[in-house]
């Protein structure tokens, strides 16, 4: 089955832009967001910190 075909794979295709979309904000939450363990850094700015 080609690729990008949402009429011949659309639960797939809808799948991946999920998954697309999730990893997305699972990663501006989990890296450009302060936290409040690094003191309300978020983990640039504390590994800048400390280096």
């Amino acid at each position: 089955m080609p690729p990008e075909k949402p009429s011949q794979n659309g639960c797939l295709e809808s799948f991946t832009a999920s998954s697309a979309t999730i990893d997305a904000y699972r990663n501006d939450y989990n890296l450009n967001r302060p936290h409040r363990a690094l003191g309300g850094l978020t983990p640039s700015e504390f590994a800048a910190q400390i280096a």
